[in-house]
């Protein structure tokens, strides 16, 4: 019975529901498009898609909608992707990576609906990022961006985790 249940409520489309505001993304500091030569696969979604490139990012955000919850909690995007936050500081500097290549030019990263970004497919991702630019949620420009060769998966999260340094200079600014 409660195998039906659950089955039943992961196949029901999840709701929109957009969390903070225009300006709960202060700005977008960094990016950096990261080839990998071996695939490595994004357990933050659903769809658990392999990737063999993806797009770390250092963001300044409205550190409330940082907060670690027990259960459900604004899931950031950058475009229709949910983020792989790696750090996340007390003042809102967060460090994450997306799979795939985004624009050098401008990317919208906003706190979409509230659940677990696991529970996120693409087409769901895509309704979300439908959903921010209805909402006038507008895209930003990278203050810097960048371009790495790594060899795995491991070594995409050592070198995304060593851009929190990054977030200490933000702060100290």
């Amino acid at each position: 019975m409660i195998a039906l249940l659950t089955a039943a409520a992961l196949a029901e489309p999840l709701p929109i529901v957009l969390t903070g505001s225009t300006d709960s993304v202060e700005a977008v500091h960094l990016t950096a498009t990261i080839e990998l030569s071996e695939p490595g696969t994004f357990r933050m979604a659903a769809d658990l898609p392999s990737f063999e490139a993806a797009t770390a990012f250092v963001a300044s955000v409205d550190p409330d909608l940082l907060a670690v919850r027990q259960g459900p909690s604004p899931v950031l995007y950058l475009d229709a992707r949910p983020a792989r936050i790696v750090h996340r500081s007390a003042d809102g500097c967060v460090v994450g990576f997306v799979p795939g290549h985004l624009s050098e030019e401008t990317v919208t990263v906003f706190f979409g609906s509230s659940t677990l970004p696991e529970r996120v497919d693409a087409e769901h991702g895509r309704r979300e990022l439908e959903a921010a630019r209805a909402a006038g949620l507008p895209s930003q420009k990278p203050g810097r961006t960048t371009a790495l060769a790594v060899s795995d998966e491991g070594a995409l999260f050592e070198t995304v985790a060593a851009l929190q340094s990054y977030c200490d200079q933000v702060s100290s600014q």
